[in-house]
């Protein structure tokens, strides 16, 4: 028995990492979003913190409820390094959170940032990798 690995070391086939990119923290990260099937102007609601952040999506705490499956338009600003993102999105996943003045948490995946060759693209593919480097490996 001494050869065989420990529970907490085993990996179940289905419990595999399924996520193509690390996440990471950026300190003071936060994001304002609009849905983009909504004709206004404007955001529909700003300065959500930003929990992790990955190439693929984030998880950002919220005050209203969004629907998995809805679009967003996205700005994502950094405080402490100066840097702003602009992209689209859809919401993955929510669930309620007691979190001071925030009461769900949501999973955001990007719009594909990969073959795409405008210049919106360009600039959110080097600013996340830009990210990634910086805090990825703490």
């Amino acid at each position: 028995m001494k050869n065989r690995p420990s529970r907490e070391k085993m990996e179940h086939p289905t419990q595999q990492e399924r996520r193509a990119f690390v996440r990471f923290e950026v300190p003071g990260a936060s994001l304002c979003y609009r849905e983009k099937r909504l004709l206004r102007k404007g955001f529909s609601e700003e300065f959500c913190p930003v929990e992790n952040l990955s190439r693929g999506g984030l998880r950002m705490i919220c005050r209203m409820p969004l629907r998995p499956g809805r679009r967003l338009s996205l700005r994502l600003s950094f405080e402490e390094d100066d840097l702003g993102i602009e992209w689209g999105g859809r919401v993955a996943w929510i669930y309620p959170v007691r979190a001071a003045d925030f009461s769900f948490s949501a999973g955001i995946s990007f719009d594909p940032l990969e073959g795409r060759k405008n210049p919106e693209a360009a600039a959110a593919r080097d600013a996340l990798e830009s990210l990634e480097k910086k805090y990825g490996r703490r």
